[in-house]
C-alpha cells in the first residue's frame, strides 16, 4: 500500500527543480524516484545545483546555505505547530 506524502521544497530548490524537469527528465524522475523511497520521513532539499567545474567551492558556498535554510525551515514549522495547536 503506497502512502501519499507531500513534497515541500524551498523556493530556490523548488524552481532548480522544475528547470531540471524541462532540461534533465530523466535526471529529474531518479531524483522522484529516490524521493519515493522515503515513506516515513520527511525530505527536505534545502539547496541543489550544478557542480561542474567547481566540486570544492560549491560545497563551500552550498553547505552554510543550507544549514541557515534548515534554521529557517524549523522555525517555519515550530511556528506552524504553534498555530496548529491553538
Amino acid at each position: 500500500m503506497e502512502v501519499p506524502w507531500e513534497i515541500l521544497l524551498l523556493e530556490p530548490v523548488e524552481s532548480w527543480f522544475l528547470k531540471l524537469c524541462e532540461s534533465d527528465p530523466d535526471s529529474a524522475a531518479l531524483i522522484e524516484k529516490a524521493i519515493d523511497r522515503l515513506p516515513d520521513r520527511e525530505a527536505i532539499f534545502l539547496v541543489a545545483g550544478d557542480k561542474a567545474g567547481k566540486w570544492s567551492r560549491w560545497y563551500d558556498e552550498a553547505i552554510p546555505l543550507t544549514k541557515s535554510r534548515y534554521v529557517e525551515y524549523r522555525a517555519k514549522k515550530a511556528e506552524k505547530a504553534e498555530e496548529d495547536r491553538r
